[in-house]
């Protein structure tokens, strides 16, 4: 399922900038920066995720989380920045360089990421504690997601109602749902319990709705 929603945020972020490079949208390049973001990051987290090896990176449910919330934090401000942020058309001679600037800040933080929770996973504060559940700091962190997605719910909704766009209308279902997703990530007391398997379900949902109102606008 992890691996599924990689490939729909990168399907969207693919189309975003399809569409950026064409009109130039502000809008639609923070969207696609948004959704490169949690692919790259929830790449790595799924990598991290307790019980799978690899060369790369040791697993375990702290190193999860906190690609997780790297991903989480990082997408959910672009998208409220999306969702806010006047509609600009940016000059067709620095299009490509701008896209650039932005591939270039998702892969830096991407790379940033990575090596901190590598290098420094046993100074970081948990966000798990096996036998015991969730920390307060990391139920925070997801407070502070949803809160976001909540405030962009309500800009999307507001955009709606001008314009019975179609494609903001999905948009709005999408970052709606994605905020309610957030509710088992704060409640799952085992990384494979019934709430964080429910979380992943809906984040699924909000991504493929979010997909259906890009290719309504094609």
């Amino acid at each position: 399922m992890e691996a599924f929603s990689v490939l729909v945020a990168a399907t969207i972020a693919y189309v975003s900038f399809s569409g950026y490079r064409r009109a130039g949208s502000t809008t639609i390049l923070l969207l696609g920066t948004a959704f490169l973001a949690q692919a790259t990051l929830d790449t790595i987290h799924t990598l991290t995720y307790p019980g799978i090896s690899n060369p790369f990176i040791q697993s375990g449910s702290n190193q999860a989380i906190y690609m997780w919330l790297s991903a989480r934090i990082s997408g959910s401000l672009l998208l409220l920045l999306s969702a806010t942020l006047p509609e600009k058309e940016i000059g067709l001679k620095i299009r490509a360089k701008v896209l650039m600037v932005a591939i270039a800040a998702v892969t830096l933080l991407t790379t940033i990421s990575t090596y901190a929770v590598k290098e420094f996973i046993d100074v970081l504060p948990p966000m798990f504690i096996p036998g015991k559940g969730l920390t307060m700091l990391k139920i925070g962190l997801e407070d502070f997601v949803a809160a976001a997605l909540a405030g962009t719910a309500l800009f999307y909704l507001r955009s709606y109602l001008k314009s019975a766009n179609r494609t903001i209308l999905m948009f709005t279902i999408g970052v709606a749902i994605f905020a309610f997703s957030e509710v088992g990530f704060m409640l799952y007391r085992d990384v494979y319990d019934i709430y964080n398997f429910l979380g992943h379900v809906f984040k699924l949902v909000a991504f493929l709705a979010f997909l259906s109102g890009l290719l309504l606008a094609k």
